[in-house]
């Protein structure tokens, strides 16, 4: 029940940012770079070949999706993402017990926080946790950034993934510090974790 949840959530997760060009992409691409540095730490060469051909999949579509969207993920593409990524850092981590745990949480941090943050401010401000709204950090960012601008719209929208690449770009580098460096893996969450909201509450909603 338990990896039912957390892969549904990482899924939902990759589908929820994908909200502007590049964003649910680029995240993708540093989680698949962070699944090949797992497959070379435990030397299992399928595992890196599958995130090598994923990697050279979504650069390929980046090159139309990105500045300014000729074609885009949808709902299938995000969530292939989310689950094959989901699902291999599932296989890597019970087949390697000694690699310590919450390192796959510090690699799909972000798309997973994304979905149980939002679910909980939902409810917190009455309101239903599965339906959309305009709150998401990608968004309040993109709101904050054409607020008053006459440039065209897509250039806020392909802005956004550029100025939210701490958050994403962060696993690749914390991984090879949570795996040397094991019993502070939990403090090197917490540490994105709290990055992540002092981003969103430093941003006023939109209005």
């Amino acid at each position: 029940i338990f990896y039912t949840l957390a892969l549904a959530t990482v899924v939902n997760g990759q589908n929820i940012i994908d909200g502007t060009n590049g964003l649910s992409a680029s995240t993708g691409i540093v989680i698949f770079i962070c699944i090949g540095y797992l497959g070379i730490e435990i030397n299992d060469p399928q595992i890196i070949q599958i995130a090598i051909l994923v990697i050279t999949l979504i650069i390929s579509f980046l090159l139309f999706n990105y500045p300014f969207g000729k074609i885009f993920l949808g709902d299938s593409g995000s969530y292939f993402i989310g689950l094959l990524g989901g699902y291999l850092m599932i296989k890597i981590f019970a087949s390697n017990p000694q690699l310590p745990t919450w390192t796959a949480v510090i690699v799909l941090f972000y798309p997973t926080l994304e979905v149980i943050f939002s679910y909980f401010r939902k409810i917190y401000s009455h309101q239903s946790p599965i339906l959309p709204d305009n709150k998401h950090l990608h968004l309040k960012i993109f709101y904050l950034l054409s607020k008053g601008n006459t440039n065209p719209v897509r250039l806020y929208n392909a802005l956004v993934a550029p100025f939210l690449s701490i958050i994403w770009l962060s696993p690749l580098a914390i991984l090879p510090l949570s795996l040397a460096l094991p019993h502070l893996s939990l403090v090197l969450l917490a540490g994105l974790v709290c990055l992540y909201f002092f981003f969103y509450f430093s941003i006023p909603d939109p209005e």
